[in-house]
């Protein structure tokens, strides 16, 4: 996470001095310049996929999965609500059992 800090006082938009920089800015900026062509390259790589038969497939089981989510996700849900309960009745003994 970049945070350019902008001096307010004296020099309205003006970056500071690299000399009070945070440490990985640098890092930060040069990355910010593979962010285009990444991304073209991503959404190439998408065109070509949708373009072939075996990719066509793979969108449409991805698109099928997606569909059978939100029921999964509310099984995973009450199952991970479970655990959760049965961790609470276990640390509410464990607290009864240190104050006694």
């Amino acid at each position: 996470m970049s945070v350019v800090l902008w001096i307010s006082l004296g020099g309205l938009g003006r970056k500071q001095s690299s000399a009070t920089r945070f440490k990985g800015e640098d890092e930060v900026e040069e990355m910010k310049n593979w962010i285009l062509p990444l991304t073209v390259f991503g959404m190439g790589s998408l065109a070509v996929l949708a373009l072939s038969d075996k990719g066509l497939d793979a969108i449409r089981w991805g698109v099928q999965r997606l569909t059978e989510a939100p029921g999964r996700f509310v099984e995973w849900n009450e199952a991970a609500q479970h655990e959760l309960d049965r961790l609470q009745k276990v640390l509410n003994e464990m607290a009864a059992t240190l104050e006694a």
